[in-house]
């Protein structure tokens, strides 16, 4: 008997030793599918695009551009930006650091202007050059995959305010950020209506 518990020990340990020095291969792993990077608009704002800025006001699509000869006191040597139903072209000019400069079809780019009067922080065209002021500069701000945000280099957000008759149009201001605010929320077009 003890012949018996002693083979019985020498076949486990050899069995022991054997799986011991068995190399073992990992189990293959599936890799975790490749997610694609969600759509950015703001990424397909690149030099020299051409695209319109538009917003609901109430059922009707309506964009942003300026007016031309509008009669507003101590404002006549600026364009003032406007949201209403006629449209403007906006080229893109990628500025270095990730911002945008957004220069209409006089040339002229759109700014924050913080000494306007009565309507400080209003949006006017005033430069010809990106490169004349830091208020040119806007930071474009993904909100969804149809609709983005422009934040100005103070951190506030070009944003659609009250309708002035004189204006014939909404006036545009930079405000601080509100999530719920659908005068912050702009769609691109790429061609006119």
């Amino acid at each position: 008997m003890q012949l018996a518990s002693l083979l019985g020990f020498v076949a486990l340990a050899r069995a022991v030793a054997h799986d011991a020095c068995t190399p073992t291969t990992p189990e293959p792993t599936t890799p975790a599918p490749t997610t694609a990077a969600p759509f950015s608009i703001c990424r397909t704002l690149v030099d020299g695009k051409k695209i319109y800025l538009a917003q609901m006001v109430g059922s009707t699509k309506h964009y942003l551009g300026y007016c031309v000869g509008c009669t507003l006191d101590a404002y006549s040597y600026k364009l003032p930006a406007r949201v209403n139903k006629w449209w403007h072209s906006i080229t893109i000019a990628t500025i270095p650091g990730g911002s945008l400069g957004l220069q209409m079809d006089t040339g002229r780019f759109y700014s924050r202007c913080e000494n306007c009067g009565n309507a400080a922080n209003q949006v006017v065209q005033r430069y010809t050059k990106w490169q004349a002021s830091d208020s040119t500069h806007w930071t474009c701000e993904d909100v969804s995959e149809t609709h983005i945000r422009l934040k100005d280099f103070k951190g506030e957000y070009m944003t659609r305010r009250e309708y002035l008759k004189p204006l014939d149009g909404h006036f545009v201001y930079s405000s601080s950020l509100n999530a719920t605010d659908d005068g912050q929320l702009w769609t691109v077009d790429l061609t006119a209506p």
